[in-house]
């Protein structure tokens, strides 16, 4: 009967700096298909606040800013019950609500996120 022994040595720091690098990538194009999903959702009446999100590529945060001075009060609806949306226009966009990027996820960011996240190497050329 033969033995052998092995060794393996697994470098952790070159797949963590990989996978900093994969999320660096990754968290722009998860926060871009949220602006863009959850446009239809967002109230409008000059865009104004659907413009003031940031969504840019050159933030590696995971976060969405809408960087407008009323964004808090439209997105929590002034304590409001969510699905009162008293003096707010859905003209333009019919399906506008308050909290507009829980109401995208609900709908269609099950299946537009995980896609992402699962194409993602291919997407991002990673």
């Amino acid at each position: 009967m033969i033995g052998f022994n092995v060794n393996v040595n697994i470098d952790e720091s070159r797949i963590n700096a990989r996978l900093d690098s994969f999320k660096k990538k990754l968290y722009p194009a998860v926060k871009q298909q949220v602006y863009k999903g959850s446009m239809r959702y967002t109230p409008y009446l000059d865009g104004n606040l659907q413009d003031s999100a940031d969504a840019s590529s050159r933030d590696s945060t995971p976060q969405l800013v809408y960087n407008i001075v009323y964004a808090r009060y439209q997105y929590y609806a002034n304590g409001l019950a969510p699905n009162d949306f008293p003096g707010r226009t859905k003209e333009t966009h019919p399906l506008a609500s308050c909290l507009w990027i829980e109401k995208y996820m609900a709908a269609e960011g099950k299946s537009d996120i995980p896609y992402l996240c699962e194409h993602a190497p291919e997407l991002l050329r990673f």
